[in-house]
């Protein structure tokens, strides 16, 4: 960056004779006149056309050695842009002044002096400040310094330096440094760092210490829980020097109840390339008694996870998944969001190929955690082509699947002839806080048998339109193989033969609708239509009942029905853009042999998926199952949820899920600031079943410029535990908390699978 800074400079210095005062031309006619961004400021533009400089008056002494310039003065060479007040320079050195500006594409650099010697190559700045432009980081380190700085070769050299995450006159809290170092990546080095607050030195010494520009985030809570005690704990993380985008987070931990806890993590990402996440979490002596009198006893509780994702232009896609937990009870009490809201558990490894029409894959999969009921692929592969030309005009679809597969059940089920004391000795070795159900004779004659199967489905199809719309009759047959049946070690072919027919089609009709406070400048509706007849015959070889049963491929069996689904979407304009203000998917079967296939029911339940977007900041959606049923007629499933942040002041959730005979429960969140610095979140959860509350929390939130600060008041019946903490965290953390993202992630998620 200083060569640069130097060149503007030098060229200013040694090529005398194509400079000249205000209004006078250019010798010689080889160099152009540039417009001035003020028409009466004095511009020369060098012959390459890299160096372009501007001034109130600019003049060079008639040997051509040396130059002045003053008022306005501003030189731009290449993407760095210098600005001052003064320039006066000769052919070794220059002196600049007044308000001196130096900008790069990552750097600001400002002071009232500067010094640039041509035999060192050292710029030198006087009572210095600097800040990152980085404006992919959170947030960036501001330097200043009264003694000046060095700048060679890309990395700034400063002693008794003030480090601070703003650029206030006196900061609110900053570090000291005997002596700094800023590399070209705007990382910081210091040495002899003492920390400031308020003006006022704290007894805080290190030797030194190594600021990344994407500087730490944290996290400090400190409470009192029910069920952990007295606890501490904090969470940071920081940028890592890496290729890729890369975040490392420390978390440590102390509950006087369970003992220390600490962890190591990593998060990195690589648009559109990988993404992954990788976490260490320990409690090496967890002594205590859990909730409903259950005691954990001293033993070494761990979790380690590791998610990746990697995608190559060429068709390759890798994804991998390890949890592994020490006990069944831990994911549930210290990572309590992810037990609730994560999808089950995995470790497999999952290779795919893609290439036109055609995908090839390989999965691995395995049980690492001994309380989980899962299937083992071990491993599976895969062959499937879509839509492959046939003569006349025939489509092949075909799809094969071959491997091994085991079936694991969970160590800690109920398993027939257990008494309650041997159920509930398994149950405790795990840590166990869910019910399980016991198990059947057929699960249990088909436990850990490893059986190899080969699974192969044939379409042909031949599309036509007719009028508008598109008709696909199809017929096809399934065979799988299976290396060993139920209740032997002999093997079996099974085979369906199945066939029917498909019918879409698109409509739209455009409606002049317009509204101002909604914002809708016309509606376009679109209507997709979707028809299709499935027959599939009797399985010959073996039925279900002699299988063991590892996915649905195993269940086929004989049925005919017609699937049928409409959907329609509203959509209109905003800035430029089209925005969906509903869409609304609507599914259902008929059966018509439905004492066969559906248990004497014609319908299946009509399933409803919508979203509504009224205004931007508003989010509704929904999922509902409807029973047509004779004896349970009505609403079967409802999860609704409506997020409202249409203001910078407040912004709220809203949900609820119904099971008819099982669950009904809502949870309800509200943020408000109530001044620029104060803000309150309350949740809320409730078993409307019950008429119990499950978890309520409020939280207070203090703006402390560099942090926030808050109060925070939990229960949660649940788990059985009330809790009050306090809490510094990083001002990286957005305030006040917007209850609704989670809604918007969750529709955003399903436009991309889209």
């Amino acid at each position: 960056m200083q060569r640069i800074f130097i060149l503007v400079f030098l060229i200013l210095a040694s090529s005398g004779a194509a400079f000249h005062a205000a209004g006078s031309e250019p010798a010689g006619g080889e160099t152009e006149r540039t417009g001035p961004s003020n028409p009466e400021l004095a511009t020369f533009t060098s012959e390459a056309g890299k160096l372009f400089i501007e001034a109130d008056v600019l003049e060079m002494t008639p040997d051509g050695n040396s130059f002045a310039a003053s008022g306005n003065v501003r030189a731009a060479w290449g993407d760095t842009i210098v600005t001052a007040d003064y320039a006066i320079g000769r052919q070794r050195e220059v002196y600049i002044e007044g308000n001196v500006r130096m900008v790069t594409p990552s750097r600001e650099m400002q002071c009232e002096r500067a010094f640039i010697n041509w035999a060192s190559g050292e710029v030198v700045f006087e009572e210095f400040n600097y800040r990152s432009l980085d404006k992919t980081k959170p947030s960036t380190w501001y330097v200043a310094t009264p003694l000046g700085m060095r700048l060679a070769d890309g990395t700034i050299l400063a002693d008794r330096a003030t480090v601070s995450t703003c650029d206030y006159a006196v900061p609110h809290h900053y570090i000291r440094a005997r002596k700094l170092i800023v590399k070209p990546n705007n990382d910081i080095i210091a040495k002899g760092v003492t920390y400031w607050v308020h003006g006022v030195p704290m007894p805080f010494y290190l030797p030194a210490i190594i600021l990344p520009e994407n500087r730490p985030s944290f996290d400090l809570r400190v409470g009192n829980s029910s069920e952990f005690g007295t606890f501490v704990t904090l969470d940071t993380s920081f940028g890592l020097p890496l290729p890729i985008d890369s975040t490392g987070t420390v978390t440590l931990g102390y509950f006087s109840e369970r003992g220390f806890g600490w962890g190591l993590g990593l998060e990195y990402d690589h648009p559109l390339v990988t993404r992954g996440e990788a976490e260490y979490f320990t409690m090496p002596n967890d002594a205590g008694e859990d909730f409903s009198g259950q005691t954990l006893g001293t033993q070494h509780r761990y979790r380690y996870k590791w998610i990746h994702s990697m995608d190559s232009p060429a068709g390759w896609e890798l994804d991998i998944e390890l949890q592994k937990y020490s006990d069944a009870g831990f994911r549930k009490e210290f990572f309590d969001s992810e037990y609730y809201r994560d999808k089950p558990i995995e470790n497999r490894i999952y290779v795919k190929r893609s290439k036109d029409n055609w995908m090839a894959f390989i999965e691995g999969k395995i049980r690492l955690n001994e309380y989980l009921d899962q299937t083992e692929r071990l491993p599976v592969a895969g062959l499937y082509g879509l839509a492959e030309p046939l003569p006349g005009g025939f489509l092949l679809n075909s799809e094969s699947e071959f491997g091994f597969f085991r079936r694991r059940l969970s160590a800690i089920r109920m398993r027939p002839g257990d008494t309650a004391a041997s159920f509930n000795a398994r149950r405790r070795k795990w840590n166990a806080f869910q019910n399980l159900p016991p198990i059947t004779p057929a699960e249990e004659l088909g436990e850990d048998r490893t059986i190899f199967r080969w699974d192969s489905v044939y379409e042909v199809s031949r599309p036509f339109p007719l009028n508008r719309f598109k008709l696909e009759p199809f017929v096809g047959v399934q065979g799988t193989y299976y290396s060993e049946r139920l209740r032997s070690d002999r093997d079996v072919w099974r085979r369906q033969l199945f066939y029917g027919g498909r019918m879409s089609t698109a409509l739209y009709r455009y409606f002049g609708i317009t509204s101002k406070p909604l914002d809708i400048n016309g509606v376009r509706h679109i209507i997709v239509p979707d028809i299709a007849y499935v027959a599939r015959t009797t399985t010959r070889g073996a039925l279900a009942t002699d299988l063991i049963q590892f996915d649905d491929v195993d269940m086929a069996r004989q049925q005919d029905f017609i699937s049928l689904r409409l959907r329609n979407k509203f959509q209109t304009r905003r800035n430029g853009r089209t925005v969906d203000l509903l869409d609304l998917d609507l599914e259902t079967e008929y059966f018509p042999h439905s004492n066969r296939d559906n248990n004497g029911e014609s319908f299946s339940p009509l399933r409803v998926d919508a979203r509504l977007r009224p205004v931007d900041g508003l989010s509704i959606f929904t999922n509902a199952n409807y029973d047509f049923s004779e004896n349970n007629r009505g609403l079967a499933f409802l999860n609704v949820g409506a997020s409202i942040d249409v203001s910078d002041r407040w912004s709220s959730y809203i949900g609820h899920t119904y099971e008819r005979g099982l669950d009904s429960f809502g949870t309800y969140s509200l943020a408000y600031r109530m001044t620029p610095k104060w803000a309150a979140v309350v949740s809320y959860d409730r078993d409307w079943r019950s008429g119990e509350s499950l978890e309520e929390s409020v939280e207070l939130i203090r703006d402390c410029h560099a942090f926030n600060f808050a109060i925070i008041v939990e229960n949660d019946e649940r788990a059985g535990e009330q809790s009050v903490s306090f809490a510094l965290t990083s001002k990286a953390i957005k305030m006040p908390p917007r209850p609704g993202s989670f809604v918007r992630n969750l529709a955003e998620a399903r436009d991309d699978e889209e």
